[in-house]
């Protein structure tokens, strides 16, 4: 039973840790020291531009991070370092919204993530 669980655990564990290794993912960590929103594949470039825009839901002020425009990279992110505060508070302090857009060519695709809390396996591993 205990080798069946291992197994288990085990194939989950490999599966949720190679999201940016196998494929491209877009992900917005909150609360997390920094608040982020990123998009990447491993040793993969793409052009893409990332905005973050980041609530304080205490007082409901917004402001935003991006990459700063266009990048061709394998990673490309608009982050707030040190801005998340301590790890996981009860009620969530900060909201992430994430929008991500990848060119190729002439074509744009838009994609949003969304985070209140600090998921590590949520699209980055």
């Amino acid at each position: 039973m205990k080798g069946i669980v291992f197994l288990v655990s085990s194939v989950f564990l490999m599966s949720s840790v190679s999201a940016g290794m196998t494929a491209l993912t877009h992900t917005s960590r909150a609360n997390c020291i920094n608040n982020e929103s990123v998009s990447w594949q491993y040793n993969v470039p793409k052009t893409m531009f990332v905005s973050s825009k980041h609530k304080f839901n205490i007082n409901g002020s917004l402001h935003t991070i991006s990459s700063g425009g266009y990048v061709t990279n394998w990673r490309v992110a608009g982050i707030h370092w040190s801005e998340g505060g301590p790890v996981a508070p009860i009620p969530p302090v900060w909201t992430v919204y994430g929008t991500h857009l990848i060119k190729v060519g002439t074509r744009i695709t838009q994609i949003s993530s969304y985070a209140t809390n600090c998921s590590v396996f949520d699209g980055w591993w």
